[in-house]
């Protein structure tokens, strides 16, 4: 049960990481400044970032680490690159700066785990990780919105179908309202759309992917069930994302499957969308690109086979799309499974409205991938 009365209030309660964990400001942190060893984790684009901003600062780095130990012996912008192995008997003194969004949480667990100590939440001079950092905006304003909204809330946690369920709520309005990561971070399952323990595929399925992007969740359903089903109807608002999902489902031999360009909304309309670097594709109020949308229930009003799973990822439109999908959910009964991360109400809302709308469904919720990218789960009972 969530503690209401603990809440402060009035002032802002922006929730600092946990003692253990430093970070770095947007200026040379005194660990950079003492530390014998500067390291660097990973040798993607994130880590570039960081050595770029390092060099700004005048601080040499002393190597990367590719954890997978596939650039081992390799060298980034002239600096040498270890492996795991490697790294774990270097100077446990050194300074480590992690940079990635999101895994940053694990890559520092693990390397607590090993014994270093100096490790720097770089992000792009955010002063948390990047993936997290809105988390810790607006308390203030999220507690009064969490406060107005307290009975749907108690009324989503008590219904939720299992023990996880309900400690993965409580470690996700932990993070929403006081910025606490860790207990969401223990939540995590890595189950992403299709956890086993939930969800049983069999040869028949139709599945319909709302916010298909480039193709990823179709090729991993395809992969679940071996090639085996009747049909994939996907939906991707970016054009660009549209043509390359198309493209591998091409390019796999992913046969009866097709993405469609085209948003899944409430009503057929015409909707603002952008689809900024870094923002992530979403429904805007003005600029962006112009998009057509429409309901579910429209676009497969003429379908030949029940829909029998469907899963929305749509950057924060789920909840439009779910009032779209009435009809379609009512009569098939699909397995859902929703993002309930993209707005703080998604977490409770999405629950609580499938609750009340469709008859006989079980809701799990799980922390399906990273460390804040929750998913509604409802199967029929």
């Amino acid at each position: 049960m969530i503690d209401f009365s603990n809440w402060p209030d009035g002032h802002s309660t922006v929730k600092k990481l946990s003692d253990k964990t430093r970070v770095i400001r947007p200026a040379p942190n005194h660990l950079l400044a003492e530390a014998g060893t500067i390291i660097v984790i990973g040798t993607d684009h994130y880590s570039l970032l960081a050595i770029r901003e390092l060099n700004s600062w005048g601080i040499k780095v002393s190597c990367v680490c590719d954890i997978s130990e596939a650039m081992s012996s390799k060298r980034l912008c002239g600096i040498p690159v270890v492996g795991l192995t490697q790294l774990m008997g270097m100077d446990k003194d050194a300074a480590i700066v992690i940079n990635h969004p999101y895994v940053s949480v694990q890559i520092e667990e693990m390397l607590r785990s090993i014994g270093f100590r100096n490790i720097l939440l770089h992000a792009n001079a955010y002063d948390t990780h990047v993936g997290l950092r809105f988390y810790l905006e607006g308390n203030e304003k999220k507690q009064e919105i969490a406060k107005q909204n307290r009975d749907k809330i108690e009324y989503t946690l008590n219904r939720l179908a299992d023990d996880h369920s309900k400690a993965v709520f409580n470690a996700a309005m932990e993070l929403w309202l006081r910025g606490e990561y860790i207990d969401a971070n223990k939540t995590v399952t890595r189950g992403g759309y299709f956890p086993r323990d939930l969800i049983e595929l069999g040869n028949e399925e139709v599945f319909v992917d709302c916010g298909a992007y480039t193709g990823d969740s179709v090729m991993q359903f395809a992969e679940r069930v071996n090639g085996n089903y009747r049909a994939i109807y996907g939906y991707e608002a970016d054009e660009l994302n549209c043509e390359i999902a198309n493209h591998f489902l091409a390019l796999n031999n992913i046969t009866n499957a097709r993405v469609f360009n085209i948003g899944v909304y409430s009503s057929k309309t015409t909707l603002c969308f952008s689809n900024t670097d870094g923002e992530g594709n979403r429904i805007v109020r003005e600029g962006g690109v112009t998009i057509s949308a429409d309901t579910l229930d429209n676009l497969l009003k003429d379908r030949p086979h029940p829909v029998t799973f469907l899963k929305m990822d749509i950057e924060g439109a789920e909840m439009d799309a779910l009032l779209g999908a009435n009809e379609i959910i009512n009569t098939d009964a699909p397995k859902l499974a929703i993002s309930a991360y993209h707005k703080l109400g998604d977490i409770w809302e999405i629950p609580y409205y499938i609750f009340n709308n469709f008859r006989d469904y079980k809701v799990y919720l799980r922390n399906g991938h990273v460390v804040c990218e929750y998913i509604c789960f409802a199967l029929k009972a």
